[in-house]
């Protein structure tokens, strides 16, 4: 446990030094001043020095939070004064003698370092010193981050959750501080109002105060949770990749896809695993690649003989003839194809066109049907837009329409929708499978032009023939080839499939029963939150209700309270009361916690800050209610509770007959000029 024994301001100016400190001791710290005195500027300045600008929003090292006090003028005697340098001191304290302070610029030099000191006594002289980083890699840089070396120093154990991208994130420090900082201005609207959740990190809240309560096996149960469900996300990645994959191969080949990608992923990966890619061939297309290799193979060797049997006494003279036939044929089935495709194309965009057409009428549809359900959005009468000559129903010839006929018409939509989907899909695949085919022909036709160019260079019969041979064996060798670059695409794919199904078949490790572990840690805390809860003056929390108030194990740990009448009926208390009651709930949430969080040895440096509680709630009922709950917390907190305030005389003066010692600050402002000597 750690606790905070001095904070202080100072800088330079036009007229020379300026500083002002507050000092603190274990237990209940009241700082009572007039408003402007500094408190909020002395509990910035702690977030400040423990680098929590992304708690409020900020940028790493902005200094946005500070008035211009600290930054670019004061106000000294009078007179405005510039401002030249300015920084704040944090000094904690984990036992007599083992204390750190951190010191971090405001303006004037850098702060994105923070200078830290072992001190011995507070505001003593430095045991030695060092240079930490405020913000950049703060947290993975172990010997030279701010984050990491706090959470050395107070003794936190270090977590880490998935994000919404599925990388992995460490817990920060500024993902706990939200519930034992709470700010003046952002932090008492509700409890963990200042959470950082733009990290993306998945269920952050509820993590923090298990992170605090120190339930260790819980996290894990909870980051096992998540990296289940990254696993999942990324096994159907995985699997849509090879979807793609393989239905590119079949594409290639003028053939359909495999199928679609809608499965979940325990039938992809049932279908993978029994897959098998050349008996699909066969089976879908008729296609069989290793007889279409021998075919090729026996086609080449035939390419061969006949190269090798041309007698130049009985060359065939229709070498010339035959391949500008081939050209001629190839050449029709390339515009034959062109055409369909072109035929498809249009089909498919009048497709999509009649598919949007076919949304915007069921959207329509069901606006009808929800109005009609409703019984709004009827008109008796209406006038013209132009005239504004009056309507009735029958004018305009209208058919009465219960919910039930247009709730047929949805369903109708529905379905004629769902068969353009099927269309259009079935149009693209013919798309797809009508390009390769294109391709192919357009290779082919390439091959055929090339020897026809050839043949008809070649002089006399024989020649010619043996070119037309040559170019028959060389365009054989290119066929076989690619079926052999096929073969291996498919193998290879084959092998990644077999591969991936078997890790995807891995059995995920079984959840841990964790509720043995967090549930003392949520009734301790809904202990304190019944005592805490009931000496605020929670407005709807009575002494028949307080009894039942539990913290639940739900999204985010909040605390209900169960109906007097049934006590299975539950409310979160966040959502009873007034808007005034929720800086109540979140002042008694805090110091629960902490009490709880040091019990059970959590991540919790040990102290919790209070800024200015009564300016949520000014009116003389919850002042009573407040200096009561003053008197109580004098000899109940466990964790060092700072609370910076405004108490008038007779509340003082009540408080001091009470024992509750209050901090009174000389002066009226915290930062001064240093006398000239």
């Amino acid at each position: 446990m750690a606790t905070i024994r001095r904070v202080a301001l100072d800088g330079t100016s036009e007229k020379g030094t300026f500083s002002g400190e507050f000092r603190m001791n274990d237990g209940l710290n009241i700082f009572s001043a007039d408003n402007g005195y500094g408190k909020s500027l002395v509990a910035r300045s702690i977030s400040w020095c423990l680098g929590l600008e992304a708690m409020f929003g900020l940028s790493p090292n902005d200094n946005a939070r500070f008035p211009y006090a600290v930054k670019d003028h004061a106000k000294f005697e009078g007179d405005e004064i510039k401002v030249h340098r300015s920084r704040a001191q944090l000094e904690m304290f984990r036992s007599p003698g083992d204390g750190i302070r951190l010191t971090r610029a405001i303006t004037g030099d850098d702060p994105a370092q923070v200078e830290c000191e072992i001190i011995a006594e507070v505001g003593g002289p430095p045991k030695r010193s060092f240079k930490l980083m405020s913000r950049y890699q703060s947290f993975k840089d172990e010997s030279g981050g701010l984050q990491s070396f706090l959470f050395e120093w107070f003794g936190f154990k270090k977590h880490v959750l998935f994000t919404s991208k599925r990388t992995e994130s460490p817990l920060y420090f500024e993902n706990h501080a939200p519930h034992f900082i709470i700010d003046q201005e952002a932090g008492w609207s509700t409890i963990q109002s200042l959470q950082v959740y733009r990290y993306g990190i998945l269920e952050v809240a509820p993590a923090s105060v298990e992170s605090i309560l120190g339930a260790e096996r819980t996290l894990s149960a909870r980051r096992a949770e998540q990296g289940e469900l990254t696993r999942t996300y990324v096994l159907k990645a995985e699997a849509d990749a090879f979807v793609a994959r393989v239905n590119q191969l079949l594409g290639e080949m003028g053939y359909g896809p495999i199928f679609n990608r809608k499965h979940t992923i325990d039938k992809t990966v049932e279908a993978w695993e029994s897959l098998n890619l050349s008996e699909y061939l066969k089976e879908q297309f008729n296609y069989d690649i290793e007889k279409e290799a021998a075919a090729l193979e026996e086609a080449l060797a035939n390419a061969r003989r006949q190269l090798q049997a041309i007698d130049s006494k009985h060359a065939d003279m229709t070498a010339v003839k035959k391949t500008s036939q081939r050209v001629l044929d190839l050449k029709g089935q390339r515009h034959e194809l062109s055409q369909q495709l072109t035929d498809l194309r249009r089909q498919f965009e009048e497709q999509q066109v009649v598919t949007e057409s076919l949304r915007h009428r069921l959207k329509s549809s069901r606006d009808l049907l929800r109005l009609k359900i409703q019984g709004i959005g009827r008109m008796d009468e209406i006038d013209c837009p132009a005239c504004s000559r009056p309507f009735g129903i029958a004018d305009l010839g209208l058919v009465n329409q219960n919910s039930g006929s247009i709730q047929e018409h949805v369903d109708a939509l529905l379905a004629e929708e769902s068969l353009f989907e099927r269309n259009i899909e079935a149009t693209g695949i013919a798309i797809t499978q009508c390009q390769a085919r294109k391709a192919q022909i357009e290779e082919q036709l390439q091959d055929a032009n090339r020897s026809l160019k050839m043949v008809n260079e070649a002089t006399g019969a024989t020649r010619e023939h043996l070119v037309k041979a040559a170019n028959d064996l060389a365009e054989s060798e290119r066929d076989l080839k690619k079926n052999r670059f096929v073969h291996k695409r498919m193998s290879d794919l084959q092998y990644e499939i077999r591969k991936w199904s078997q890790g995807a078949q891995t059995v995920p490790a079984q959840a841990e029963d964790v509720a043995a572990e967090i549930r003392p840690r949520l009734d301790d805390l809904s202990q304190g939150l019944r005592t805490y809860l009931a000496a605020f003056g929670h407005s709807a929390i009575t002494e028949k209700t307080a009894g039942s108030i539990s913290v639940e194990a739900d999204d985010n740990y909040e605390p209900y309270v169960s109906s007097a009448s049934d006590p299975r009926i539950r409310r979160k208390i966040r959502a009873l009361g007034s808007a005034s009651d929720h800086p109540r709930l979140v002042a008694s949430y805090a110091i629960s916690l902490a009490e709880t969080a040091l019990k059970f040895r959590g991540n919790h440096p040990g102290f919790v800050l209070l800024d200015e509680p009564l300016q949520q709630n000014p009116d003389a009922k919850h002042r009573r209610h407040f200096v009561e709950t003053l008197k109580r917390l004098r000899a109940k907190p466990t964790c060092q509770v700072i609370i910076f305030t405004h108490l008038e005389k007779p509340e003082l003066e009540e408080l001091d007959r009470a024992d509750v010692k209050i901090t009174l600050p000389d002066g009226t402002n915290l930062l001064r000029l240093a006398k000239n000597k």
